[in-house]
C-alpha cells in the first residue's frame, strides 16, 4: 500500500470520502469520513453562545445580573426614556476571563450606573440611547471589566475609529465609522460646546454635551443662557436635558 505522500489528488471532497487519523485512544491509526471532521471543527470551534437575559425596567432601577458559564446578553426594554438606572453585573467570583457582557436597551436610559459587583469596571457607559449597546468583556488578571464595544443610537464609539463628517461649532457630525482611526472615541460629538453650536436635532439619539443650559430638568427642551454643563440628546426633533 503506498505511502499518503505518493497517493494520487482528487479535486473535489465529499462528506463520505474517509482520511486517516492517529486514534490517541488506542494508539493506533484509524479513519474518519469528511462528514466526521467537519462536525469536530464545528462543536469545538463554534461561535460562542450567550445567556440571554431579558428586563423591563422602571425609572431608578437596579439589575443585577445572573452568574453565567456563558458570556451574556442583557435586553432591556423599558417602556420609555428613564432618569436612571443601574446594572449590576455577575459576582466577580463567578466571571472567567474573556467572559463578555452584552447590554441593548430599546428606550434611553439618562444616566447609567455599571457596577462591578466585586470588579473593577474601566471607563464604563454613563448612559445608553434608544437602539444603543455597549459590550463589557473581563479580564481576569486585572480583575477588571473593559469596555470594547459602545454604539449611541445610529454610531459606534470604540477605542478609535475612522469618521467623515461635518464639524458643527464643536461638535464632529459623523456620518461614516470605520476602524483604526487617529480620531479618539470623543470625536462622536461629545466635546462641551454652548446650546447655539449643537446643530440640527434630526438624527434621533444622538448625544452631546452642553456648559450653558438655564436648567437641568431632565427631559426637557434645553436652552442656552445659562451656567449648567448637562448632556443632551437628540429625539429626532428636539435637543432634550438627559
Amino acid at each position: 500500500m503506498p505511502t499518503i505522500d505518493r497517493l494520487s489528488t482528487i479535486d473535489n471532497v465529499t462528506g463520505s470520502d474517509q482520511v486517516p487519523l492517529y486514534d490517541a485512544s488506542n494508539g493506533q491509526a484509524r479513519k474518519a469520513s469528511m462528514s466526521q471532521v467537519l462536525a469536530y471543527f464545528q462543536s469545538t470551534f463554534a461561535s460562542p453562545e450567550f445567556d440571554v437575559q431579558t428586563a423591563v425596567p422602571v425609572n431608578g432601577f437596579t439589575l443585577t445580573l445572573e452568574a453565567s458559564t456563558k458570556s451574556i446578553w442583557l435586553l432591556l426594554s423599558p417602556a420609555g426614556t428613564l432618569a436612571t438606572g443601574t446594572i449590576v453585573l455577575p459576582p466577580v467570583a463567578g466571571c472567567f476571563d474573556g467572559q463578555e457582557v452584552l447590554v441593548t436597551s430599546t428606550a434611553i436610559i439618562g444616566l447609567l450606573t455599571v457596577n462591578g459587583n466585586g470588579a473593577i469596571v474601566s471607563a464604563g457607559p454613563d448612559s445608553i440611547a434608544a437602539g444603543g449597546s455597549f459590550v463589557l468583556r473581563y479580564r481576569a488578571l486585572t480583575t477588571t471589566w473593559y469596555v470594547v464595544a459602545k454604539s449611541i443610537g445610529n454610531r459606534v464609539e470604540a477605542g478609535s475609529i475612522v469618521c467623515t463628517g461635518t464639524i458643527n461649532g464643536p461638535f464632529v457630525e459623523v456620518d461614516e465609522v470605520s476602524a483604526d482611526s487617529v480620531f479618539a472615541a470623543t470625536s462622536l460629538g461629545q466635546f462641551p460646546g454652548t446650546v447655539a453650536a449643537l446643530g440640527s436635532a434630526a438624527n434621533a439619539g444622538v448625544r452631546k454635551f452642553v456648559t450653558d443650559a438655564n436648567a437641568t430638568t431632565f427631559g426637557s427642551i434645553v436652552a442656552g443662557g445659562g451656567s449648567n454643563a448637562v448632556p443632551v440628546y437628540s429625539d429626532g426633533t428636539n435637543w432634550r436635558i438627559g
